[in-house]
């Protein structure tokens, strides 16, 4: 009499089942590599492992050191709008250069030069504006309040952008759109 091995499964013999690990919701034994639950049908929370390139300490750190550097060229790009107090154009011209240098380096810096760089031109305009009415005597005081108001809003876009955060001066026409 002749004895045939017969396997549990539809499986043709040699092939390895796959890993199976239960679902979070039913307890069914799933693949570890489906994206459903067989029993509950729900998304499973098991997803592959990301490749290693994408995770672990070193891409922490990079990610970190990137972040980090962002944030400082940030805060130096808004911070550079006042340098024109000290230096006559260096605040429209810095900014500028701060931006294009590092906006490939630190996509997250092009929106921060967009922002500036819109500032830079609605002040000028505005400048213009307060010139033209300072023969109608109302100028001088816009022009104070358009003064007091460029040192104050690059300050808080500097310490936002310190915070990881893009902001837009309120004012600002949008000439280059974020």
């Amino acid at each position: 009499m002749t004895t045939a091995i017969v396997e549990e499964s539809n499986r043709p013999l040699g092939h390895e089942s796959p890993e199976l690990v239960p679902c979070s919701s039913c307890g069914k034994k799933i693949a570890k590599s489906s994206k459903f639950c067989d029993g509950c049908g729900l998304p499973s929370p098991v997803r592959p492992d990301p490749p290693p390139s994408l995770s672990g300490p070193s891409f922490e750190k990079e990610n970190a050191d990137l972040q980090k550097q962002t944030r400082q060229v940030a805060l130096f790009l808004h911070l550079s709008l006042l340098a024109g107090y000290i230096i006559p154009y260096a605040g429209f011209i810095v900014p500028i250069i701060i931006w294009q240098v590092k906006k490939t380096e630190l996509p997250l810096i092009d929106e921060h030069g967009k922002n500036a760089v819109n500032w830079i031109i609605s002040e000028i305009i505005y400048s213009v504006i307060c010139f033209i009415l300072t023969f109608v005597l109302i100028g001088a005081v816009l022009g104070v309040g358009l003064g007091i108001i460029g040192v104050v809003l690059p300050i808080i876009a500097a310490i936002k952008g310190y915070r990881g955060e893009a902001w837009k001066y309120p004012m600002a026409i949008p000439f280059f759109s974020r």
